[in-house]
């Protein structure tokens, strides 16, 4: 019983720091983009760990990933970790297998309970001093081998004790409601040969005073979503795996009953006159023309809209073969190239109103970089789509050279 009024007592006071928390402000913060520079960027965040990890994700089925985290526990590190307990499709035999290792290595499993429909937020806190977030599960093809294809995605290491330590009580609140993991038999097989891929966007790292908001699902990911959009002035690049036409059940909703508000409020804003750019997955399940809310359909909505009414504003499938990405499994907007969403959420109306979703709203530079992975992507050549060269912005850029650094670990 004292258990179950702890659990209460830690969801009361999470809610109540989740309505009152607006931002944190950074010193500094290093970008990376999944495939090119994903795998650095994780490795540039565990050498931050001192003493502590405490990492909640979706799914952990990465052995390169386990073997950052597996040098961790030896070296006397308190690892941590929450995972979804039954992922779309069943929980992975490799993923029970690295688990179970890790366990048996002295790090703590939890499976998320049963308050969410998934656990789907992916983010980690080192010593309670630094954020990783992103919008990638630590698998193969998010955080592939440096040089190695993979899928396309967003994330950030945060260096602030304040925004760390609101994530470790999120953590907590979690833990406090999950059930331990039993490790079993294990046969890990390792990651097979990567696709050979040429790194594009660089681990950028920015330093100044950059504002950082906490968004999280189910909480206040709605609102600060749609705050995010209202506030847009002049640009809103949104890059997303899905983008569901309309909210409510495929067969009787539609855009009048049950409208979908995120992508509602990106067509209002170019309906006063700001430049929207819609950039959508074109993985074959994504695009069928009979489902009423796929990639596709939607597409079509958006740009039938701006044809009927003259808007500023376009959607359209990614072109996988020229980014050369797997797939697009990003959840990304950018607002006038100064605020940048990174989060886990997709734009259904499942992940926001019930699952455990996390990301973060970066005021600043950082938000440019994020702006080129956009418009790279969106088909604007490398020179124009600035990929880690930009005198506007003030930065250290991670070169090849210093990327091998982390990979050998500076703690050696």
């Amino acid at each position: 019983m004292q258990g179950k009024w702890r659990v209460i007592a830690a969801i009361i006071f999470f809610i109540t720091l989740s309505g009152t928390v607006a931002g944190f402000s950074a010193g500094e913060i290093t970008t990376f983009t999944s495939p090119d520079s994903s795998f650095a960027g994780f490795n540039a965040f565990t050498d931050t760990v001192d003493s502590t990890l405490y990492l909640s994700v979706y799914e952990l089925s990465s052995p390169d990933v386990a073997a950052e985290i597996l040098e961790l526990l030896g070296e006397g590190k308190e690892i941590s970790i929450i995972v979804d307990k039954s992922p779309v499709g069943g929980f992975p035999d490799n993923e029970k297998a690295i688990l179970s290792i890790l366990q048996v290595n002295g790090a703590t499993v939890y499976l998320a309970g049963d308050e969410y429909r998934f656990h789907h937020g992916k983010y980690a806190v080192a010593d309670n001093e630094t954020l990783f977030i992103a919008t990638e599960n630590l698998g193969p093809t998010g955080f592939p081998l440096t040089g190695s294809k993979g899928n396309r995605g967003w994330g950030a290491v945060i260096e602030d004790p304040d925004l760390s330590e609101y994530f470790t009580r999120l953590f907590f609140t979690d833990r406090a409601m999950a059930q331990k993991f039993e490790a079993d038999e294990f046969d890990l097989k390792p990651s097979a040969a990567g696709e050979v891929f040429t790194t594009v966007f660089r681990l950028t790292r920015f330093e100044g005073g950059f504002e950082v908001t906490p968004v999280v699902a189910p909480d206040n990911a709605v609102p600060r979503i749609l705050s995010l959009l209202d506030s847009a002035n002049e640009t809103i690049y949104i890059e997303q795996f899905y983008i569901y036409k309309y909210w409510g059940k495929p067969k009787t909703g539609s855009v009048e009953k049950n409208p979908n508000l995120f992508l509602e409020a990106a067509i209002d804003a170019a309906r006063r006159g700001v430049t929207v750019r819609i950039l959508m997955d074109s993985t074959w399940y994504n695009i069928e023309r009979d489902d009423p809310k796929s990639n596709y359909n939607t597409a079509s909505y958006v740009n039938d809209v701006a044809r009927r009414e003259g808007l500023d504003l376009e959607a359209r499938l990614v072109d996988t073969g020229r980014i050369d990405v797997k797939k697009v499994h990003a959840k990304g907007v950018v607002v006038d190239e100064n605020l940048v969403l990174i989060s886990s959420v997709n734009w259904n109306e499942n992940s926001p109103r019930n699952n455990r979703e996390v990301g973060v709203i970066i005021e600043g530079a950082p938000a440019e970089y994020f702006a080129s992975v956009f418009l790279y992507d969106w088909g604007v050549p490398a020179g124009d789509a600035d990929t880690g060269g930009t005198s506007k912005i003030f930065y250290i850029v991670f070169t090849g050279a210093v990327i091998s650094i982390f990979v050998v670990r500076r703690r050696r």
